[in-house]
């Protein structure tokens, strides 16, 4: 089942990629690595340079996913779900 993800950018990823943030359909199950390789064929392999090195997050790389009551860190193997808001920030 496709579902929509929220990807908001900060401000250096929105000056690099000309976008505040995005919609981004992901299957169920998706995780915040595939969320990656989605963006990276959006606006290119740079994304995906930028924000990973092998399976893990660049070090300076964060990843937020945002809700009404909360804020929680995620990493690559993070599940993404149907209407999630989530910041990417370096």
């Amino acid at each position: 089942m496709r579902m929509t993800v929220i990807v908001e950018f900060s401000e250096e990823l929105e000056a690099e990629l000309g976008a505040p943030g995005t919609y981004v359909h992901v299957e169920d199950g998706e995780t915040v690595h595939g969320l990656v390789e989605r963006l990276a064929e959006k606006f290119g392999a740079a994304v995906r340079d930028g924000l990973l090195t092998d399976e893990r997050l660049q070090d300076d790389a964060v990843v937020v996913r945002h809700s009404a009551v909360a804020s929680e860190p995620l990493s690559p193997e993070s599940n993404v779900s149907a209407g999630d808001r989530v910041r990417f920030r370096l």
